[in-house]
């Protein structure tokens, strides 16, 4: 019998860094939660990607772009009405909150991306297909899978974010989007401030986002790379994994309080 909804992700499985690892059962322990049916593609998954597309690119972030929606349709035609996937860099925190809107029969993800200024911190409102819903019926998930074969034919000097963040957030900006409200995006500049403080961009950007978090992306291409004089190394990317898991997200949480209180503080 086919499970309602299915949860899936994608990752290689040689060289997988424990954080991910971690990340990965996160979201398998959620969808076990739910009841939700749950399924793991390795490299295979790329291909459900036509060959003469495939050939177009070597970067593997904008071919899992186009094979999430790919394989999410083809879950769709097989008997599911509504398809999950989640990044395999997004660590499920709170799992027993997270609960699935179903207002509309498709959603992505809301992202604010923080940036510290002089005097404060300027928010950017983007969307991003981290985590992605769909549901049986819907008129979106195709023609996304028109614009990401287009975008990919036309264009030969692809980013990583042009077939995720920058068309969605170009959606976004010409008309409402559906958006899924509590996942967050820890960038370097706010893993900075989680491990070193002084904690005023994460307040600033908790408090923006306005409810309670249950997710957050932890933006793996980043990993490795060094910003201003902290390097994301394994290990500190493991170690705001374990946190977040550890106290179920309140490092990030408790930042919703009132002005000039934290939730548990007097």
């Amino acid at each position: 019998m086919t499970s309602d909804t299915i949860v899936f992700q994608s990752f290689r499985t040689d060289c997988v860094a424990g954080w991910i690892n971690q990340c990965l059962e996160s979201a398998r322990r959620w969808a076990g939660i739910r009841g939700f049916e749950y399924a793991f593609l390795d490299d295979r998954f790329f291909d459900f990607i036509p060959a003469e597309l495939r050939a177009l690119t070597a970067n593997k972030v904008i071919l899992s772009d186009l094979a999430r929606l790919l394989v999410g349709r083809d879950l769709l035609s097989k008997g599911h009405r509504r398809f999950v996937w989640i990044d395999a860099d997004v660590v499920v925190f709170d799992p027993d909150g997270w609960q699935l809107p179903d207002e509309s029969d498709y959603y992505f993800t809301h992202e604010l991306w923080p940036t510290p200024q002089a005097g404060g911190v300027r928010l950017d409102v983007r969307a991003n297909n981290a985590v992605m819903v769909f549901s049986r019926g819907n008129t979106v998930l195709d023609f996304y899978i028109d614009m990401a074969k287009r975008i990919l034919v036309s264009q030969r000097e692809l980013k990583n974010w042009h077939l995720g963040v920058r068309f969605l957030t170009g959606l976004r900006n010409v008309c409402p989007l559906p958006v899924l409200p509590n996942i967050a995006m820890l960038g370097p500049d706010l893993i900075k401030d989680l491990l070193r403080g002084p904690k005023q961009l994460t307040c600033a950007y908790v408090r923006a986002m306005g409810e309670p978090l249950v997710a957050a992306n932890l933006c793996a291409s980043n990993a490795g790379a060094t910003f201003d004089d902290l390097t994301l190394t394994d290990a500190i990317m493991e170690e705001i994994t374990n946190g977040l898991l550890a106290n179920r997200g309140q490092a990030l949480n408790r930042f919703l309080a009132g002005p000039g209180r934290e939730q548990g503080k007097g």
